[in-house]
């Protein structure tokens, strides 16, 4: 069993910068932006000002617009999720449990006394 893709891409990160990885754990990924955040509207936003937002997205983001396709591909997956209310439910909750185990894994992981990691103490913090 290896290690997940994205946990060694992150591990490069951390390397990367000089961070250790430990520190890059506590850290939001920057390619999990959620579909509100990729739309810029909170997530208790209506269907009508979801349209608003993929509209000002879809013209930023289109490759005639000078957009690139994945970006724009991203923002279009994110309108038909978001404007069927079905597919949001199913979202919202898929990204709830994600964040349950996402919180269950990181507190099983992290070290036994990150605090030390908070104050600028990271050799005792990523040693093990």
């Amino acid at each position: 069993m290896g290690v997940p893709r994205q946990a060694k891409a992150s591990l490069f990160r951390a390397r990367k910068v000089g961070q250790p990885p430990c520190v890059e754990a506590l850290q939001p990924e920057e390619q999990s932006s959620s579909h509100y955040e990729l739309l810029d509207v909170p997530s208790t936003a209506s269907t009508a000002e979801i349209q608003a937002a993929y509209k000002r997205r879809a013209l930023a983001t289109h490759p005639d617009k000078g957009g690139v396709v994945g970006e724009f591909q991203r923002v279009l997956d994110a309108f038909q999720t978001l404007s069927d209310a079905a597919r949001r439910h199913l979202y919202d909750q898929d990204v709830q449990q994600s964040i349950r185990r996402a919180s269950t894994r990181l507190a099983t992981e992290i070290p036994r006394d990150a605090s030390n990691c908070s104050t600028g103490n990271l050799r005792t913090c990523c040693s093990e």
